[in-house]
Parts: C-alpha cells; structure tokens; sequence
C-alpha cells in the first residue's frame, strides 16, 4: 500500500493528530520521535545538561587515570602524566569528586527540568488513557493493538453530505504494522 508521499508507514501518517489532555494541545510530531532533518529534536536545556555531562565524565576520566598511576594495578600499563588529570594522588581525587557532584547536581536539574516542563510525560507517555485524539476530517490515520497490549477505539463521527460515516482504507499488514 503506497501513497502520494511514498511507502504508507503506520507513523507516516500521524501527522495532523493532536491529543488534548489537561487543557494543552500537542501535535503528533512531538509525540513521535521522527523529525525533520531542519528541526532540532532536544530542547536547547538537555543539550547543556548533556555536554556538562559530557565534560564531567572526561573530567572523571583523566582524574582516574592519576589515580590508578599512584597504584598501578598492571605495572606495564601507566598512563602519561600528561593526559592524567591532578599531578597527585590528592588533587586527582579532588578532581574526581568535583566532577561526581556536577554529575548528580546536573542530573538533580536534568531530572526537575524534565518533569515540570512536562517532557518525560511527552516522551515517555506520549498517550495515556482516557486523552481525546482528534483527527481532522479527511484525514487518513492509523491506530491499532498488538499483541500484548489491548487499545479500544470509541469513536464519535458525522456522517458527510453522501450520508458515509467512514471510509475504511486498505489493512495494513503484520510487516507495515512492525515496521
């Protein structure tokens, strides 16, 4: 089954639906992880919260490598002094836990930015039981169980000027359905 746009993949065409809970509106392109290649995915606050995560593991791992040099496990394996981070067994541990407390102080943002900006429930829980999806009329969409998770669809529809409630479009396989 093809349409004008190419191959019909069950989330290709979840592009107008909209899903209303708690009074807000999101559209289905925020629920669903496909993008377009001109829009940024993440939030400009995860992707600091990434790269000072980033920086604090470097930070822990040319600490740890002074501190595996003051008491090398394997004595052909030490490492330079000059990629290995404190110059002392005591400065490289003050260096690892610097780096371990912005690690947790970073987490402890990452994890209260994430949920009072409501993302981990868009992410996470994308739809969650007893939200309104609304599909524009004429708009074709795709919705659907599987085999270990049950979906009821009630449905309320007008009928159009021929008096058809609703058109029914081809099956859509077991292989589009995993695709």
């Amino acid at each position: 089954m093809t349409d004008k746009d190419g191959p019909a993949h069950p989330q290709a065409r979840l592009r107008r639906i909209f899903v209303e809970s708690e009074g807000t509106m999101m559209s289905a392109e925020t629920m669903i992880s496909t993008a377009p290649a001109a829009t940024t995915i993440h939030p400009r606050w995860v992707r600091v919260c990434h790269w000072i995560n980033a920086l604090a593991i470097l930070v822990m791992i040319g600490s740890g490598w002074q501190i595996y040099n003051a008491s090398p496990l394997f004595d052909f394996l030490v490492f330079p002094r000059q990629i290995a981070l404190g110059n002392w067994l005591a400065g490289a541990l003050l260096w690892h836990f610097a780096a371990m407390w912005v690690l947790v102080i970073n987490g402890v943002v990452y994890v209260t930015l994430g949920i009072v900006t409501g993302r981990f429930r868009r992410k996470l829980l994308p739809i969650r039981p007893g939200d309104v999806v609304y599909v524009e009329p004429g708009e074709e969409h795709w919705h659907g169980a599987t085999p270990d998770r049950f979906m009821a669809h009630v449905a309320i529809q007008e009928a159009d000027d021929d008096g058809q409630v609703v058109t029914w479009l081809d099956h859509v396989t077991d292989e589009e359905y995993g695709a």
